[in-house]
């Protein structure tokens, strides 16, 4: 009897451990509040987004990527990253659970910056230097907005972000004639940035080396590709620069 006292004192305090379990689960839930701000993204007058910044083809140019995070924050309250959950519709939600931004008044000001990595803000921004893959070189697209929105349609708010650096891309057009055949390729490329760094919507630092994404073999028609630090005003457009190369 007192064995089997034993086996079900010790089966009851499972039990009340998994309900403890539950009931601390649920109260780390919190249902979504009916003032929270949900968020649709576009970018301006380039019409193209960090998450592909070396593609050709317009429309897939504009898609943010799922699992891409933007920061989001407005007066009196916490930022809050939110994460592209459907690349094909655009959808975005908090990334992290039980952090909303709320509609506090009918009209707020909200501020959004790209990308969401250590010592990137609204006015700072260090560019990366090696841009050699497709997941680098969508880091170095630093897009900011600051923009009043009113929740009269509802509590989704929409953003345009505008982007920040500008994109060089340098096309082997060719090579002269006294390079036998199969060694006329380029390697080791880099694109020089006039500034290392934006600070306040100006460039900042010196002049930095970045290794660009590299669409191709090295031989002719190879693009390669690379964000930069503007030095004006219009430097945010896309160079083209085809190249004759006399030496590998």
């Amino acid at each position: 009897m007192k064995a089997t006292t034993k086996y079900l004192s010790l089966a009851a305090l499972a039990l009340m451990g998994t309900l403890t379990s539950c009931q601390s689960d649920d109260e780390a839930t919190i249902a979504r509040p009916a003032n929270a701000v949900g968020i649709n993204i576009t970018v301006g007058s380039l019409q193209t987004t960090r998450s592909n910044p070396a593609s050709t083809d317009p429309d897939e140019a504009q898609n943010f990527n799922e699992g891409d995070q933007v920061c989001v924050s407005t007066e009196g309250q916490d930022p809050v990253i939110f994460k592209c959950t459907n690349a094909d519709n655009q959808t975005w939600a908090e990334a992290q659970p039980n952090k909303f931004l709320l509609w506090k008044q009918n009209q707020m000001t909200f501020k959004a910056y790209y990308p969401v990595t250590e010592g990137t803000s609204m006015t700072n921004f260090t560019l990366p230097t090696d841009q050699s893959t497709a997941y680098n070189i969508a880091l170095a697209d630093y897009m900011t907005c600051e923009q009043p929105c009113d929740n009269v349609s509802g509590t989704d708010i929409y953003l345009q972000l505008e982007r920040k650096t500008a994109r060089v891309i340098v096309k082997i057009a060719g090579f002269n004639d006294q390079y036998d055949e199969g060694q006329q390729t380029v390697s080791n490329v880099s694109i020089n940035s006039h500034y290392s760094a934006i600070a306040d919507g100006n460039g900042t630092g010196s002049t930095t080396a970045v290794t660009p994404y590299r669409q191709g073999d090295g031989g002719k028609n190879t693009t390669y590709t690379a964000l930069i630090v503007p030095t004006n005003a219009d430097g945010s457009a896309t160079q083209i620069v085809d190249d004759n190369y006399d030496e590998c």
